[in-house]
């Protein structure tokens, strides 16, 4: 039995890329330069190492020194290379000799001393980053200690020195440089990924459609483009005709102001535009809009109305487009009359004179006037605005719908900045 074939989204990953790839980035480069510095840092410095020899002889002497354990005399030797007397008659003739800056710290961390016992060979070194100053430490120290010990010392006896130091170079390459830069690069590459993976899994906002349809509502096209308005446009309102089996319409979104009433505008208009006799109805009692855009005078609307028969369309510039306005706009704190008997009402008699109503009310989860709208007319369009619209506000505005037994016909993104 074959396996089971594995199939990678390969879209989900190029749009975590392009969502946040500037965070990707940005943290993949500090991250290298965190590598190239740690690189930088191991890099060896260079040192010269500057080696004086002392030839020294076990002198024939009574049974004790031949019992000296050449490790002791080892430690001796280094000890006697090192002790502060020495050093500072060392520091004094380096001084002497221009090198004001010594001290006998400097003399301290640099000596070393190494006994070869086969050879009979004590080699008092300097090391340091400058090969003149290795040497000259060395030669120094090595004459204050035959001055200071010209006698045997633990049954030696200093027999010739050689005061011309042979001087190596030693360091300069990297340790790992290479490697730390690439751990870096990949470090940083791997750490802001998950982070980006990270912030997508909490991020409720709306970012595709997929995302929106995973939510069951249909996708009706798409407004906000730039140089692609009017086709879309076309395309919303063919989608429209096709799933609406009546004359009204709502156009809402879940939450706040996201291009409703430029979507309800456009399709009024192409309908007018296409010898339809067009209601655009101004739902939104506090911040009415559409009479100031259409540049309509509106001195009363569905705000001052009594009755159904009180409402007298106004005629628009656009040949076959009325408005009914909102009138004067209510107060925070001010009620509507319209409750769903009301709005029932108008419909009725708004429907038997026009071929399209299209009804405009404020976001579904923030005004209860909109879901008065939405429970009357044959269908209802969703405003969603990409980076803008969540999960959550869609959710609550499906779950106003299902309350009011709405027929919902899917939704337009909305997909300007």
């Amino acid at each position: 039995m074959d396996a089971p074939e594995v199939k990678i989204d390969y879209t989900w990953l190029w749009r975590l890329l392009k969502r946040y790839w500037i965070m990707i980035v940005g943290v993949t480069a500090v991250c290298g330069g965190l590598g190239a510095y740690k690189a930088h840092a191991s890099k060896e410095q260079v040192q010269y190492v500057a080696g004086v020899q002392v030839l020294i002889n076990q002198k024939n002497q009574p049974t004790k020194v031949e019992a000296v354990n050449p490790a002791h005399v080892m430690g001796t030797f280094r000890d006697l290379a090192s002790n502060e007397g020495l050093l500072h008659s060392a520091q004094k003739a380096l001084r002497r000799d221009g090198m004001h800056d010594v001290v006998t710290h400097d003399l301290r961390r640099a000596i070393m001393v190494d006994f070869k016992e086969e050879s009979q060979v004590l080699v008092i070194s300097a090391q340091t980053d400058n090969p003149k100053r290795s040497e000259l430490f060395a030669r120094y120290v090595a004459k204050a200690f035959q001055k200071e010990y010209k006698n045997t010392v633990n049954g030696y006896q200093i027999e010739k020195i050689d005061v011309t130091p042979q001087v190596e170079k030693m360091g300069g390459g990297h340790k790992g440089g290479l490697k730390w830069l690439v751990l870096g690069l990949a470090g940083g590459f791997i750490v802001s990924f998950a982070l980006a993976f990270v912030l997508d899994l909490t991020d409720k906002k709306i970012r595709s459609s997929r995302a929106v349809a995973k939510l069951g509502l249909t996708d009706l096209g798409r407004m906000g483009q730039a140089g692609a308005e009017p086709e879309n446009t076309r395309i919303i309102q063919a989608n429209v005709d096709l799933v609406n089996t009546g004359k009204s319409l709502v156009v809402t979104a879940p939450a706040g102001n996201i291009g409703q009433a430029d979507l309800a505008l456009n399709l009024a208009e192409l309908w007018a535009k296409k010898g339809k006799q067009v209601l655009l109805v101004d739902g939104d009692l506090r911040h009415p809009q559409l009479a100031q855009r259409l540049g309509v005078t509106a001195d009363s609307g569905l705000n001052e109305m009594t009755t159904a028969d009180d409402l007298v369309p106004v005629a628009t510039t656009t040949a076959n487009l009325h408005l009914l306005p909102a009138g004067k706009a209510l107060a925070a704190d001010q009620e509507s009359k319209f409750d769903r008997d009301t709005v029932q009402k108008v419909l009725e008699k708004l429907t038997g004179q026009f071929d399209h109503v299209v009804v405009v009310t404020p976001a579904l989860t923030t005004d209860a006037s909109a879901r008065e709208w939405v429970a009357c007319v044959t269908g209802t369009v969703m405003v969603v605005q990409n980076n803008v619209t969540t999960v959550d506000d869609i959710r609550e505005a499906m779950a106003a719908l299902a309350l009011g037994k709405a027929t919902v016909l899917g939704y337009v993104m909305n997909s300007e900045k």
